[in-house]
């Protein structure tokens, strides 16, 4: 598995609008499959930007496919949006980044 490196977790911020400045990025938890860092800006929401282990996950388009799956089924099932895990789309409007033969998903 690739290192925890900061810089590479800000750098795919690019690709993503929170509609507020990012106040801190920084590796979160001990995780052994994907790399997992903690965005706070300064809006009252925290960030979780993950890094795809593609060694485990061979088919990352599938699993992704699945979670939107998932996700979308359960945010139509609660009252409160916060109750449910929602992905962050980039600005392309996906739902997962491909950048320079990585994945991230927000």
């Amino acid at each position: 598995m690739k290192e925890f490196v900061v810089g590479d977790a800000v750098a795919v911020l690019k690709n993503y609008d929170f509609g507020a400045p990012t106040v801190s990025v920084e590796p979160h938890g001990n995780g052994h499959i994907n790399r997992t860092y903690l965005l706070v800006t300064n809006r009252p929401h925290l960030y979780i930007l993950q890094g795809l282990n593609t060694t485990v996950f061979k088919d990352i388009p599938g699993l992704m496919d699945n979670v939107i799956a998932v996700t979308s089924f359960l945010g139509e099932r609660v009252d409160d949006p916060r109750r449910a895990l929602q992905l962050v789309p980039t600005l392309e409007g996906e739902q997962y980044l491909c950048a320079d033969g990585e994945y991230w998903r927000m």
